[in-house]
């Protein structure tokens, strides 16, 4: 059920981006859709991240799906003013945005059993990664405390932890499994982000469908062929 919830909410936040991705990226020709997960997950971290730097509020399971509410209604907005143009477009280029989808959801399934095979969190930099998660997640208000030197705050950059810590807060799924789905998520935003960049890259190339196969093999030598080393 945590796979699940992990899996729609990232489904729901790439969802709402849409629309304003569509606005901004006009001269993309996927309308940037391969980056509305991440987009929508920068813009919902920063904003609660700036919350909480100022101590508006505390950065709480109710904070953050009221803020996903805000940016949800915000992006219904973008939508209803651009509704017919973006529903055109989306009918004419539907196959494009399903292979992405296709794309996201099989890479996330590939690492969710290599996670699932080997989950622990106790090797070479996880213990540190997962103190910083651990304490971006039960930070609720300004910067992250440093778990190893009390007193101090974490002395790293640490917005990528954050982001993850802001999801794992919104679904409630404990550190232990949200950690490990974080590591599932990068490789599949990875892989539609590099395969968006390279088909608005080389769409224009004369040949049907080849820009299609180069976003796809870019995708599998970021993400699979550069983890073969060991093999």
């Amino acid at each position: 059920m945590d796979v699940i919830i992990w899996f729609f909410l990232l489904e729901f936040i790439g969802i709402i981006s849409v629309p304003i991705m569509f606005k901004l990226c006009i001269g993309l020709k996927d309308r940037g859709y391969s980056l509305s997960k991440v987009f929508g997950l920068i813009i919902f971290a920063y904003t609660l991240w700036i919350i909480s730097i100022f101590n508006i509020f505390p950065i709480v399971f109710v904070t953050c799906v009221f803020s996903l509410l805000l940016f949800s209604c915000f992006s219904i907005f973008i939508f209803w003013r651009s509704r017919k143009e973006i529903i055109k477009y989306f009918h004419t280029h539907w196959r494009g945005f399903l292979i992405m989808e296709s794309l996201f959801g099989f890479v996330f399934i590939v690492f969710l059993f290599y996670r699932g095979w080997d989950s622990g969190i106790n090797h070479t930099e996880q213990l540190m990664d997962f103190m910083y998660f651990n304490e971006t997640l039960t930070t609720e208000r300004g910067i992250p405390k440093d778990l190893w030197l009390s007193g101090y705050t974490v002395a790293y950059y640490y917005f990528g932890y954050w982001v993850m810590s802001i999801l794992a807060k919104t679904s409630n799924v404990i550190s232990g499994v949200s950690y490990n789905l974080s590591l599932v998520t990068i490789p599949a935003l990875s892989a539609v982000g590099v395969y968006g960049l390279v088909y608005n890259m080389v769409y224009y190339l004369p040949k049907k469908g080849i820009s299609i196969f180069i976003g796809l093999f870019s995708s599998y030598c970021l993400v699979f062929l550069a983890n073969i080393v060991g093999l």
